[in-house]
């Protein structure tokens, strides 16, 4: 008579990782867990690539790369039985909410007067941009370095003048 005891596995894809926390914050039942299963590439137990078969595949969030496909793919492979688990990995959560604009929106072109990828070189300083503090500034930015509280213009205009 085998008493070995059945592999889990588990796994986060895209989402905010709240539903794989809410089986790892399961507190002191978690070792209760442990006396009845054994744990296959998860996070419970840090292992990164399946070591055997698995009875059970936990899925939690939303596939939305290629990444996220392999994943999905090589769970297929190793488990018997594969479980979506939460609102991601159902219906999409916040991972099926983007990517909803087309991305011909944009040109995809620096506007003609910004000198942003200069000014990010060091190749000139952002007072140097005919369009700083004047046409480019924090509440109507033209450039990426001005978009960013943190970018380069932004900081230069906040702090140098």
């Amino acid at each position: 008579m085998s008493t070995e005891k059945p592999k889990v596995a588990t796994a986060s894809l895209a989402g905010c990782f709240g539903c794989h926390m809410s089986i790892l914050d399961i507190d002191d039942r978690i070792l209760q867990l442990i006396d009845l299963v054994d744990f296959d590439k998860s996070p419970v137990d840090d292992i990164k690539e399946f070591t055997g078969r698995c009875a059970v595949g936990l899925i939690e969030g939303g596939c939305c790369n290629e990444e996220n496909v392999r994943v999905l793919q090589d769970f297929r492979k190793h488990c018997d039985v594969l479980i979506s688990l939460g609102e991601c990995a159902i219906c999409g959560g916040i991972p099926a909410m983007r990517n909803n604009v087309p991305l011909t929106i944009g040109t995809g072109r620096e506007h003609p007067g910004c000198i942003c990828g200069e000014v990010i070189k060091g190749k000139c300083t952002p007072a140097d941009c005919p369009m700083f503090a004047k046409a480019c500034h924090p509440d109507h930015p033209i450039g990426p370095c001005m978009v960013s509280a943190e970018g380069t213009c932004a900081a230069y205009f906040k702090y140098s003048r």
